[in-house]
């Protein structure tokens, strides 16, 4: 028995000895050093920074494509000024210190008319007094066109005038007092220009057709040449009717409004009508040999005689396959 107990003591203390064995190494082995609170945090906020800077970066590039985007949009500009070295002096402005600007030039209220008429305008800047009358006769006469209802207008005079007035009744967007220094030109135009050309660039501003001066009862007249819906003789004279109105023409002829407008879906229906084609939604027999052609507004005052009947029935269905391709009408 003796021997027993002295084995299983032996056994004890053998066992004893490894565990004490086991604990010294496990005290003695490296340990992984714990990650710090603050060490997170400063991995945390690399990762903020490295995605910021991206985002900084990405914004950078989209103003930069932005503003080379904005420097190539075109605008129209017409300086109306009867003093020739000052109209030289705010062209050369213009032309040195904003990109991409066409300016043309004009010394009269008729010249004026007669560069709408050849060409779309964007921003207007008009001397007040002028040798065949005055920016305001011409803003009159301009208002009334739907494609020049909101033009930006900028008036520029020696004389005195009320500018809250004259903002308030003709609507314009700056009022420059001559004599004024270069920079007082270029501060009051750059926001305009840029605000236009940012329109432009978002697509709001549509694009604009050719116009022409018709000599109506009420005096020229700039008729947007898209607006047009048909042309009516009426005696000697002519009823040309647009979207929105109707306006008288002194002694005009089919021929001659055909060949004054140069257009090719411009054409002659009737002896006494000539229409354009893009306006047309339906030819409609009325009668044994009488037809119409109905346009976009429903208007139903168009005759087509029987001897043109076909060949606006082709035309009509070749502009009906426009459309319905996508095309523009």
């Amino acid at each position: 028995m003796e021997g027993k107990k002295q084995f299983e003591n032996k056994q004890i203390s053998l066992l004893n000895q490894l565990k004490a064995h086991q604990g010294n190494q496990s005290a003695s082995a490296p340990h992984a050093p714990a990650r710090s609170t603050s060490t997170i945090s400063d991995a945390t906020t690399s990762e903020q920074q490295k995605r910021r800077e991206k985002e900084l970066l990405a914004k950078a590039l989209y103003h930069r494509k932005q503003k080379k985007e904005l420097e190539d949009i075109h605008l129209n500009v017409l300086l109306v000024e009867d003093y020739y070295d000052d109209r030289k002096n705010a062209v050369g402005i213009i032309e040195k210190c904003f990109p991409n600007i066409d300016i043309y030039a004009a010394g009269t209220v008729q010249g004026a008319m007669e560069e709408l008429a050849d060409h779309d305008m964007d921003l207007l800047l008009l001397d007040i007094r002028l040798p065949d009358g005055t920016a305001f006769d011409l803003i009159k006469a301009i208002r009334s066109i739907s494609q020049y209802r909101f033009v930006h207008v900028v008036f520029i005079t020696g004389e005195d005038y009320d500018p809250l007035e004259t903002f308030s009744k003709y609507h314009c967007y700056a009022f420059i007092t001559k004599p004024y220094f270069k920079e007082t030109l270029i501060s009051q135009l750059a926001p305009i220009i840029e605000a236009l050309k940012k329109e432009r660039l978002e697509g709001r501003v549509p694009v604009r057709h050719k116009a022409r001066i018709f000599n109506t009862i009420d005096g020229e007249t700039i008729i947007k040449v898209d607006d047009i819906l048909y042309a009516e003789l009426s005696g000697r004279d002519m009823i040309i009717h647009t979207d929105e109105d109707k306006y008288a023409v002194r002694r005009m002829s089919i021929k001659t409004f055909l060949d004054y407008i140069d257009d090719p879906d411009f054409v002659r229906c009737h002896e006494s009508f000539a229409v354009n084609m893009r306006k047309v939604v339906k030819l409609e027999a009325t009668g044994h040999r009488d037809y119409i052609a109905v346009t976009v507004n429903g208007d139903r005052g168009c005759s087509v005689s029987q001897r043109n009947y076909c060949k606006m029935k082709k035309l009509f269905d070749e502009e009906c396959m426009k459309r319905n391709n996508g095309s523009d009408v």
